[in-house]
């Protein structure tokens, strides 16, 4: 079980299944795969602290890690070591861009219209941040309907900031639009989940099944996948997902 795990590239789970495994059952093979999984994989203690988005930042030597209270750390990937730790101030994290560059978060002056996961309120407002300077580029009103605090990627931001997908509650449509004017581009079926193409240049969501939508032309890209999906991310040349 643990090599086929690890053959997935769960190396977490591979590691769990060696550490339950027997002291009678540690044998060569057990070592071998111990020292295989060890060369491959890390854990970053993050005690009292539950981590909702991670993302690699482009030389793929540095991850950008986002805990619960908005708590951003960057982490250098060869050694496991936290290189810069930031808290921003208290919000929601909803997303963090495919590039590792922008965070989305959901602030409220009044903690008492966010119950169950949901904004029942007006007084509510979406914030873009530069994670590089942690600061806030953009900030824009949520609508006064509810307006679903979902964990998972059903919020989205793309590449560069300028595009943000939001969903919506109470089955109304999503909306995909641009941060820095809130213009909304594209409504689209309240989806499982949402993503950008690493380049920024589709929007890729699922509902029934997975569509493909290019920004530039305003038109689909491709025809869809008759598949349902909450986590989708795409290949750099965008010939997988």
């Amino acid at each position: 079980a643990a090599f086929r795990e690890s053959r997935l590239g769960a190396f977490y789970r591979a590691s769990a299944f060696l550490a339950s495994s027997p002291q009678r059952l540690r044998n060569w093979q057990w070592h071998y795969l111990r020292s295989a999984i060890d060369s491959h994989a890390w854990q970053l203690e993050t005690p009292d602290r539950q981590i909702a988005f991670a993302a690699y930042l482009e030389t793929g030597s540095q991850m950008v890690l986002v805990d619960e209270r908005s708590q951003v750390q960057i982490v250098d990937v060869a050694t496991a070591k936290v290189v810069r730790d930031v808290e921003l101030p208290t919000g929601r994290p909803l997303a963090i861009s495919e590039d590792a560059r922008f965070f989305l978060s959901v602030m409220t002056t009044d903690p008492g219209v966010m119950r169950d996961d949901r904004l029942t309120g007006p007084s509510a407002k979406f914030v873009l941040y530069e994670i590089n300077t942690c600061k806030a580029v953009q900030d824009f009103e949520c609508t006064p309907m509810d307006v679903a605090i979902l964990k998972g990627n059903q919020y989205a931001v793309s590449p560069g900031g300028k595009y943000v997908a939001s969903p919506m509650s109470n089955g109304a449509p999503g909306v995909l639009f641009e941060s820095a004017t809130g213009e909304p581009i594209l409504s689209y079926p309240n989806s499982w989940g949402c993503t950008f193409s690493p380049d920024g240049a589709w929007f890729i969501y699922s509902s029934d099944k997975i569509q493909f939508w290019d920004i530039a032309s305003r038109q689909f890209a491709r025809s869809p996948i008759a598949e349902k999906s909450r986590n989708l991310r795409c290949s750099p040349d965008r010939s997988l997902l």
